[in-house]
């Protein structure tokens, strides 16, 4: 893993993987975009079929309240009619909300995917760079060893040296 720069010194070789977990980086960036955007439509998707169910509602008490005070058979159809269309409104909308949260969900596991092989590539990258500190500290200790025994060595030559 080390290179040397020719004057003893180590240096950390790029890890062989960056532009792999770049390019990992990326494609989660991505698709937690793409959520977010089915995220913001499936929430606008619900808020219109609770509108859609509420004018249902107020249209239906509409017609309890024109039956009360007698309506012809003419107008009744008409309530009817426009009663069905936003039934059939409301079922289109929550076929919608229902697409909306597939897709939703299929996106959550493409970005659960995404980000387990991210880290995945990270653990690696974390595991190479710590193999290589630790192979630099074993140099160094080696290198400080033979410093240590060198010096011992002179020590000892001086200290005959003076007692002959």
């Amino acid at each position: 893993m080390p290179i040397g720069k020719g004057n003893g010194e180590r240096v950390m070789q790029r890890f062989q993987l960056e532009a792999v977990l770049n390019q990992r980086k990326i494609t989660e960036e991505k698709i937690q975009k793409e959520a977010a955007l089915i995220n913001r439509a499936l929430a606008g998707g619900k808020v219109k079929l609770m509108e859609c169910r509420k004018a249902k509602d107020i249209w239906a008490e509409e017609l309890r309240e024109r039956q009360k005070e007698g309506i012809t058979a003419s107008e009744s159809v008409l309530y009817l009619g426009f009663s069905r269309i936003l039934s059939k409104n409301i079922e289109k909308q929550r076929e919608r909300v229902a697409e909306l949260e597939r897709k939703m969900e299929a996106k959550r596991q493409d970005l659960n995917e995404a980000v387990k092989n991210r880290k995945a590539l990270e653990k690696l990258k974390e595991k190479k760079e710590k193999a290589y500190l630790e192979e630099v500290y074993k140099a160094e200790q080696k290198l400080v060893n033979e410093i240590s025994t060198s010096r011992f060595g002179r020590t000892v030559t001086q200290m005959l040296g003076k007692n002959l």
